[in-house]
């Protein structure tokens, strides 16, 4: 795919951030990614996927606008097709239990998914895979209607699940 071959070629690390999911209470927070971003951006030059469907192109947006490089680019308006030779070029995943954990998980790429309200079994299938949780909380405890808090899970909590990977 000359598209994916593309995003390839460039020398930053890739990190795609699944920044959508199937429903508000599995969603971590678009500030959330947006601080993210920017604490990533300290430490190392890396570009990043911003994941999420064609309906919230304009949160990607938002997102890229407020981190204020252009190390960004949303995969909204991309077919499936398009989007999963370009995950597969990506160093890890970090975002909601989304379509993207499961594709870069499979492809070997370490997938980190921030649980708030997914079940353990949606990421037990993968030694790729690693959880992200609220602090105190057990994995066996989630469920769907768990709806945990976004901002039970913070930046630097993620930062330190990542640290190895990156």
């Amino acid at each position: 795919n000359l598209e994916a071959q593309k995003y390839k070629d460039n020398n930053l690390k890739k990190i795609v951030l699944g920044i959508s999911s199937s429903g508000p209470t599995t969603k971590w927070g678009y500030d959330n990614f947006t601080s993210l971003i920017k604490e990533l951006n300290k430490k190392n030059d890396y570009f990043f996927y911003l994941l999420c469907g064609p309906n919230e192109n304009h949160i990607a947006q938002d997102i890229m606008d407020n981190v204020g490089k252009t190390n960004c680019a949303s995969l909204s308006e991309k077919k499936i097709f398009e989007i999963i030779p370009i995950l597969s070029h990506c160093k890890i995943y970090i975002g909601n239990d989304s379509f993207g954990h499961h594709v870069t998980s499979q492809r070997g790429i370490p997938s980190f998914v921030i649980i708030l309200d997914t079940p353990r079994a949606y990421t037990d299938y993968s030694i790729n895979q690693f959880r992200i949780l609220p602090r105190g909380i057990d994995e066996n405890d989630i469920t769907h209607d768990s709806a945990f808090d976004s901002n039970s899970i913070t930046v630097e909590m993620v930062m330190e699940k990542i640290k190895k990977f990156i």
